[in-house]
């Protein structure tokens, strides 16, 4: 049986701000969980944030109907630490795709739990924030330098490079830095200084390896009873203790997000490393993995999402791109099929606006234009070029298909006239599949668009 304690659905306004609120914001919470009142604390805090409709259950499964009729735009499940099984995560990824007709993912959602109550409460309390500073213990995060006020990126499978972002925009090559980056790193992260982690290489549940694809003489950050420490590849332990608010994004580590056990590296990173958005996987992570390669896309590069939107996006461009054969994306063995579509998550308030703090223009503009009609409405949905360039699925950690969220609920949708090679409408968003490998770039100040009209409201 589902108890509402509230349903007030109200529209927010802030799509210029790139934030959709095309419905009401949904928190899900188990009835024993509500039981606990620090838990409910943490229930109270978002729905008074969020003027959210709480929907409190004993299995999820139960949830369905009543989310159906809500259709929410935002859905934060509000869950105890050893609640968060990867099926329990994978269950949600499936149910949330099956609120309407569509295939596609139907709300923004993520996941509130802590290594305790009160680091469930910190995150859902943090203000709005800005990525100006970012940290990479990837040679990945190189690439998304160009997009951040300053950042430190350095390399996993090379000893000592580093590249350095000022703070007058110089891009500094060939620094170096330690042989074995963990003390460094750590160091960095306690300077409390950087709004981003980004990792990548062999993880598991409870440890990260920094050097790749071998441990060689670099050490391990590992997690144990809510801490997250350094291990060296000689010399003692050293903690991790950040206070400022930010992301965790393990871009390409194996089971880094799988909440197994108390002691595992996610519980850590929000209890002692900061983390008030923590990303990852809870499988394997491999060739065939593109849950989070999309990620940078739409935070840093060609659009000026929220994390949590950037999230949501990149598993439907991903949906998209296996249904179409997209030039490019390889074809998912049957038996990874399904686990490679819900084997991310994110946890943290999907409805914070943290976006990066922008030094320049995304790859394109977005532009949606509303003609009234008498019997059904008419919305253009366009986005123009700002540089030249490749809006499409390039490769595996590249950009991907523009996609525009609707600041309304689009019902009973048609196409009726369109320049990209396909597009896709839903009722939340609209998705563009205007440039695929093998194209030459698109170049600055060419537009596409999608005409549909929809029910009038």
């Amino acid at each position: 049986m589902i108890r509402k304690i509230v349903t007030i659905g109200i529209l927010i306004g802030l799509f210029q701000a790139g934030i959709s609120y095309a419905g009401p914001y949904a928190i899900l919470v188990r009835e024993k969980t509500m039981a606990i009142p620090q838990w409910a604390t943490v229930v109270d805090t978002l729905r008074a944030r969020h003027d959210g409709d709480v929907l409190v259950y004993k299995g999820y499964r139960e949830l369905r109907d009543e989310l159906k009729k809500l259709a929410p735009s935002h859905i934060c499940i509000v869950a105890e630490p050893l609640d968060v099984k990867d099926y329990f995560v994978a269950g949600m990824h499936r149910l949330f795709r099956v609120l309407d007709d569509d295939p596609y993912g139907d709300a923004i959602w993520g996941i509130v739990t802590g290594y305790t109550p009160e680091d469930a409460l910190r995150m859902v309390r943090v203000g709005n924030f800005r990525v100006r500073k970012i940290l990479s213990g990837t040679v990945a995060g190189k690439a998304w330098l160009p997009y951040v006020q300053e950042g430190v990126s350095t390399a996993e499978g090379e000893y000592g490079k580093m590249w350095v972002k000022t703070p007058d925009g110089t891009i500094v090559d060939g620094l170096e830095c330690p042989r074995d980056r963990t003390e460094f790193l750590v160091n960095q992260l306690n300077s409390s200084a950087f709004d981003m982690f980004i990792t990548s290489g062999h993880g598991t549940e409870h440890t990260w390896q920094l050097h790749y694809p071998y441990p060689d003489e670099e050490g391990f950050f590992r997690s144990r009873g809510g801490q997250v420490y350094g291990d060296p590849f000689e010399g003692p332990d050293l903690e991790i203790h950040s206070t400022n608010p930010k992301i965790y994004f393990g871009l390409g580590n194996c089971y880094i997000g799988r909440a197994w056990g108390m002691d595992c590296m996610a519980f850590a990173w929000m209890h002692s490393g900061g983390a008030c958005m923590y990303t990852g996987y809870m499988i394997p992570e491999g060739k065939n993995s593109y849950q989070l390669g999309g990620m940078p896309a739409y935070f840093f590069v060609q659009d000026r999402c929220t994390w949590p939107e950037a999230f949501y996006l990149n598993n439907q461009a991903l949906l998209f791109d296996l249904e179409n054969e997209t030039p490019g994306v390889p074809a998912i063995p049957q038996e990874r099929f399904i686990s490679e579509q819900n084997g991310a998550v994110l946890y943290g308030d999907p409805g914070l606006d943290v976006r990066v703090e922008p030094v320049g223009k995304p790859l394109y503009e977005k532009n949606l234009s509303i003609t009234w009609g008498a019997q059904r409405d008419t919305v253009t949905v366009k986005i123009r070029m700002n540089e030249e360039g490749t809006p499409g699925f390039t490769s595996k950690w590249g950009n991907r298909h523009p996609i525009v969220l609707l600041p309304f609920r689009a019902r009973e949708t048609k196409i009726e006239r369109t320049d990209a090679y396909d597009a896709v409408v839903t009722d939340n968003f609209v998705l563009m599949y205007v440039w695929k490998k093998g194209d030459p770039p698109l170049g600055k100040g060419e537009e596409r668009e999608v005409v549909f009209t929809k029910e009038k409201d």
